[in-house]
Order: C-alpha cells, then structure tokens, then sequence
C-alpha cells in the first residue's frame, strides 16, 4: 500500500497482512512465538523482539497518525496494544481450536471479516481516545 493512501486504509492493509502472516502454517515466525510465550525459555528473546519491534514501531506511527498530535504518548501505547493484541490473539486462539477440537473457541474462518472487524472497532476507539485528548483528557472517566 502505498504511503500516501489514507491512514484508514493502511491500518486495513497492515492489520490484513498480520492476520495472514500469523494464519500462514508455512510461517514459523508466529509458531515459535506462540511456543515461546507458552512455554518461555529466553532462547527465543532476540527472535521474538526482532519480529514485533517492527511490528509495533510501524503501528505506533500509524495510530499517532490516526489520533493526532494532542494525544499523549500513553494514549497512543495503549491504542497500539489494543490492535496489536486483537491481532495476535489468532495465534493463541488457532493453537486453542487445534488442542481442544469442537471444545475449544469458536475458530475466525473468514481473515477478511476480522480485519475489517479489528480496523472498525479500532477505528472507533481511536476516535474516542482523540476526542478526550482533543478535551485535554488523557483517561477519560467511563460513562
């Protein structure tokens, strides 16, 4: 996607692109991950920051794109989590539905949908967290 598509539709294009890579079985990137942070050895420390470094450094950029300048460090860490662990929740999730078979979670069969799913939720509390920031709020009370 090229840098000067919207920033709705980067996020839609990075989160897509993360979805497939942790779904691909021919990718042992997120396996070893999720091995990792199942059972941590520490052998794996260098590999697993080197993979989500990038990852979070590129979103960080995009969510303080989408948020605006006023939002603070925190608001913008906190966003990037959020669409990071929706993201990274296949992973967990497929190794799940694997093990448990029928007793386990319902498996996400359509990437698509949840990815669009992940950018419009993400999307909504982006908006909400830059309008506290635009208020000078940096954690709004809940209604």
């Amino acid at each position: 996607m090229a840098d000067d598509a919207p920033a709705e539709a980067r996020l839609r294009a990075r989160v897509a692109a993360l979805l497939d890579r942790i779904a691909d079985e021919a990718s042992c990137e997120f396996a070893i991950i999720c091995t990792e942070l199942a059972n941590p050895t520490g052998l794996l420390h260098e590999a697993m920051r080197d993979t989500i470094r990038p990852l979070r450094e590129k979103m960080t950029g995009l969510v303080r794109e989408l948020i605006g300048p006023q939002a603070s460090d925190r608001q913008v860490r906190f966003c990037q989590i959020s669409i990071l662990s929706q993201c990274l929740d296949l992973m967990r999730r497929r190794r799940l539905v694997r093990r448990m078979g029928d007793q386990g979670p319902l498996p996400i069969d359509d990437l698509g949908a949840y990815a669009d799913h992940i950018v419009r939720f993400s999307l909504a509390g982006i908006r909400a967290v830059r309008e506290d920031a635009e208020r000078g709020e940096t954690h709004a009370p809940l209604p």
